[in-house]
């Protein structure tokens, strides 16, 4: 979504589209977002038989992925501009799924080429989100950890003279779904259904009303605190828009197991 937003914004859009990241800054609506999966990454890691982080290793591997899409689908070269726009501080680049590149070792010599890309010359001008699972983040690999970004004992000390707020890291953990977000997530689940064709709108109606009763009534406490979870809270929304009974289970393996049938 951010992706989308930020594109919207840098295409001109941004009056329709920055309120829509409640908080985010304006003088950073025009930042290009490029979203890259690092299990694909690491693929392409392997493939190309690299064994050492380098700060290049991203960036060679973003524009030779962005100039086979420019082949497949015949679009301009658009190399140029992105680069420009890089090397300008005017680009976001959104690291997806460290959690995904499998094994341990690939992980973390996936993390140590995030972390050299953002010691170099491109690296160090831009944002750099990274997103991970919890429990893969703060998981022992044979004494290391995924957390990135930690400066050593010395760099705390000495800290650069050119420090800026744009070379600061911190990580943050998504807040779980309050109620409130609960609501609008199924408000949006119902208002999307009927457009796609998949019910009628009284049906739709009738159905976000049983749904936000079930995760969000104290009488339910269980689906409640079930549902506090972004992901868990989309599945339980498709089975029950998928499903005749309008009941859903109150537990978690029933829950899974209606889902898989």
């Amino acid at each position: 979504f951010l992706v989308l937003a930020l594109a919207h914004c840098g295409s001109g859009r941004q009056k329709e589209w920055l309120p829509r990241l409640p908080g985010w800054p304006e003088r950073e609506a025009a930042l290009l977002p490029i979203r890259i999966e690092l299990r694909y990454f690491a693929v392409w890691l392997e493939v190309q038989k690299i064994t050492t982080p380098e700060p290049c290793h991203l960036w060679n591997y973003f524009t030779q992925a962005l100039a086979e899409l420019q082949a497949r689908e015949s679009w301009p070269d658009l190399v140029p501009a992105v680069n420009r726009a890089a090397r300008a501080g005017q680009a976001i680049f959104l690291l997806d799924g460290l959690d995904e590149v499998p094994g341990g070792k690939g992980k973390l010599f996936v993390r140590d080429c995030i972390e050299r890309f953002a010691e170099g010359e491109i690296g160090k001008l831009c944002r750099i989100v990274v997103t991970c699972r919890t429990r893969s983040y703060d998981a022992d690999y044979k004494g290391r950890k995924l957390h990135l970004f930690e400066p050593s004992p010395a760099a705390a000390r000495k800290p650069k003279p050119d420090a800026t707020d744009r070379e600061a890291a911190t990580a943050f953990e998504l807040a779980p779904f309050d109620d409130p977000k609960k609501k609008r997530f199924i408000g949006a689940w119902y208002k999307a259904l009927p457009e796609l064709g998949e019910v009628g709108p009284t049906e739709a109606t009738q159905r976000l009303q049983v749904l936000e009763e079930a995760v969000c009534s104290p009488r339910n406490e269980k689906l409640r605190e079930l549902a506090r979870n972004p992901l868990l809270l989309t599945v339980i929304a498709h089975l029950h828009s998928s499903q005749r009974d309008l009941k859903l289970p109150d537990n978690r393996g029933e829950l899974f197991h209606d889902l898989i049938d």
